[in-house]
């Protein structure tokens, strides 16, 4: 059946039809402007994801230390790994083990091991990994990376890197139990504050070979206050560089207490904690520096 008006009669313009499954320009671009709006959306969630998982490994890697303290304590008199700190120092609590010549494995020890490297040492805890927040992604003298560069962990830092410390190995945590003991330390970016204090490293009752160290004196599992933290997260300076982000802004941080649990720490609840003074103190150093990283210490919940 002819379906023009008159028999015969030949349309002046027939369409052409469109190849089946083509997209015109417009259809294409789109396209790609809903998957850029949908990414857009996504990646965010998944960033978070990512951080969550990590923050969920960070924990793991807290407890395992902390069964780790416990059984190095276990197996020596309820004595703890030696603390290596002074106020002045604060930086020292990420400290294992210094060691010479470098590149060498097993590491001769020139001071040590203490903090966290007494652990490992006692083989108590023996997986490198455990010892570093997988959250902190960075390079450097925190990260299970640094050591393992030119040979195995902890023994495999490559010398010739800028910044590098090569005659010690740090962990990627803080080893600080805290005292039943408090001083009232009144240099602080806070108010005055009643904080949990050690014996110094110089006190004359001191054992000679923790004078050299510069560990404070040997103190029991017993003499630890169980309410207080004993393994956190790096502080080592502003509280932007913390390992734990969200969005691009500092999140929080894990912490370990003296009887072992783990609970994570959030920058918009504990306030006096991540008081961004306080980390600005720790940030530049020296005795101020040290007073106001044991009031952090001191500020996180159980």
């Amino acid at each position: 059946m002819n379906s023009y008006p008159y028999p015969g009669s030949i349309p002046l313009f027939r369409p052409k039809p469109r190849a089946s499954g083509a997209f015109t320009l417009i259809e294409l671009l789109v396209v790609i402007a809903i998957i850029a709006i949908l990414a857009a959306m996504l990646l965010p969630a998944l960033a978070a994801a990512k951080e969550r998982s990590k923050r969920i490994s960070c924990v793991n890697n807290l407890r395992q230390i902390g069964v780790g303290i416990f059984v190095y304590s276990s197996d020596n008199a309820d004595i703890m790994p030696p603390l290596h700190w002074r106020p002045s120092n604060a930086d020292y609590t990420y400290e294992m083990f210094r060691y010479a010549p470098q590149d060498v494995t097993p590491p001769t020890f020139t001071a040590g091991p203490y903090n966290l490297g007494s652990v490992w040492n006692s083989k108590a805890a023996t997986d490198g990994r455990v010892y570093y927040c997988p959250s902190n992604s960075k390079n450097d003298g925190w990260s299970y990376n640094f050591y393992s560069v030119k040979s195995t962990w902890p023994c495999g830092v490559d010398l010739t890197a800028p910044n590098n410390n090569p005659d010690w190995v740090r962990a990627g945590y803080s080893y600080y139990p805290q005292s039943r003991n408090t001083a009232t330390l009144r240099d602080l970016a806070m108010a005055a504050a009643d904080v949990p204090q050690w014996p110094l490293y110089s006190d004359p009752g001191n054992n000679a070979t923790l004078k050299t160290w510069v560990c404070v004196p040997f103190f029991k599992q017993s003499a630890v206050d169980q309410t207080k933290s004993m393994v956190v997260d790096v502080i080592y300076s502003s509280i932007n560089s913390i390992s734990h982000q969200g969005g691009g802004k500092p999140a929080g941080l894990n912490a370990a207490f003296g009887d072992g649990h783990v609970t994570w720490q959030s920058v918009r609840t504990v306030t006096d904690g991540f008081n961004a003074n306080v980390w600005t103190a720790i940030a530049a150093g020296g005795q101020t520096g040290g007073d106001n990283y044991s009031y952090a210490m001191s500020c996180w919940r159980p």
